[in-house]
């Protein structure tokens, strides 16, 4: 596995998992972001200027910046990329506006006794 990038990253301790961390392109580029689940230790540096990422070993990820190499000992690495990157190459699913408002209905009657009294006599009548 290797992973190139380029643009400015920024190195975020989310703090919402103890040993999670974070590598994050900066603006004005696309949200990306590297995230290492379960990290014993690195040696990361507040900011990177373009990286490459490599598996060193078993729970080993290398990363070069500027000619430094560090290292990350995470049990994995997950790369995130929002949808918006891919421009109109990801189509939303369109659904004409009477389904829209039948499955509104639907589920808005469900909140009641009544309703979902109505769905299971309904589903039995198939």
């Amino acid at each position: 596995m290797r992973y190139e990038f380029s643009g400015r990253f920024e190195t975020i301790d989310s703090g919402a998992r103890p040993g999670d961390l974070s590598l994050r392109r900066a603006a004005p580029h696309d949200a990306l972001e590297l995230h290492f689940a379960a990290v014993s230790s690195h040696d990361l540096p507040w900011s990177l200027d373009g990286i490459v990422v490599e598996q060193k070993g078993p729970g080993l990820v290398g990363v070069r910046s500027a000619g430094n190499n560090y290292r990350v000992a995470a049990r994995s690495l997950q790369v995130h990329e929002t949808a918006h990157i891919y421009g109109r190459g990801v189509q939303l699913a369109r659904f004409p506006f009477s389904q829209r408002i039948l499955w509104t209905l639907l589920l808005w009657s469900a909140r009641f006794a009544w309703g979902q009294g109505l769905i299971r006599r309904l589903r039995r009548n198939r």
